[in-house]
């Protein structure tokens, strides 16, 4: 719910008393509140931006052996469903009867 001020009380409590596992998670909560209040506050973030250049280096490594940069690049627009060849039309799938 993106409620930061539960955030902060949840990490102002006795953590000692939880399972050995929770103890290193608590403490990367409290070393980095700052960050975690902006992420949980600022109305974007870099995941899609991270998820293409994620499918870039995917396709990048089945792609090896490319001939043409030209190739590699309609590749990752046809990837992502951005394809189209400029003055031509999308094409319809024909209908079977």
């Amino acid at each position: 719910k993106q409620d930061t001020a539960r955030f902060d009380q949840l990490l102002k409590t006795d953590g000692s008393q939880l399972p050995d596992p929770f103890q290193p998670v608590i403490k990367t909560f409290r070393k980095y509140r700052k960050e975690i209040h902006l992420a949980l506050t600022v109305p974007y973030s870099n995941g899609p931006l991270e998820g293409l250049n994620n499918h870039i280096k995917v396709l990048k490594r089945v792609a090896y052996g490319f001939h043409s940069f030209e190739n590699f690049r309609q590749r990752i627009f046809l990837y992502r469903g951005k394809y189209f060849q400029p003055g031509s039309l999308p094409i319809q799938a024909k209908k079977s009867s």
